[in-house]
């Protein structure tokens, strides 16, 4: 069974946020990188089972997965170690998760390192969050993310992920000038 990293399967909010933390990640020069977005219960059910009935290591802990309900996503890095051993780097990582309103459950739990799901009963102020910090981002900065999010619209077919991305735009014209 192989991984999904569609981001337009994700719950639209998250996936929304998802691509902000993206975004961030690479102005950062981090290169994190989508490994697994949406899973079916069925490929949760073989990951489950995979460490129970073959000699593999653990996939996943559990049958009910953030993952079936388009809220949660895998990362690794686009390195030469694409999962680095460096608490540091994830440590940083996590920190631009959160301002997303995304958790680690490594930070929180000490298990599943490239796993981050949607923070839940928080308010949805990420755009909102993201507006006001733009405005401590240079020129060239700016340019880099309008590029980048444009690049971004081929990750998904979703209209209204791809209108966010385009509304994100034109307010990071108003940023420029």
């Amino acid at each position: 069974m192989k991984a999904d990293r569609d981001l337009s399967k994700l719950d639209k909010d998250f996936g929304f946020k998802v691509i902000l933390f993206l975004l961030d990640n690479r102005i950062k020069e981090l290169w994190v990188f989508v490994t697994e977005a949406y899973r079916s219960q069925e490929r949760q059910d073989w990951l489950y089972a995979s460490w129970r009935t073959r000699s593999w290591p653990i996939l996943t802990w559990t049958l009910d997965s953030n993952h079936t309900k388009g809220l949660a996503v895998d990362i690794a890095f686009d390195w030469a170690e694409l999962y680095p051993k460096d608490p540091n780097v994830w440590n940083e990582v996590y920190d631009i998760a959160l301002f997303f309103w995304i958790k680690s459950l490594y930070k929180t739990y000490w298990v599943d390192r490239p796993h981050i799901e949607n923070i839940r009963n928080r308010p949805p102020q990420t755009y909102i969050n993201y507006q006001k910090n733009m405005k401590e981002i240079s020129k060239a900065q700016i340019e880099a993310m309008i590029a980048l999010n444009s690049s971004s619209w081929h990750l998904t077919d979703d209209l209204d992920l791809q209108d966010q991305l385009k509304k994100m735009n034109d307010y990071l014209r108003t940023l420029k000038d």
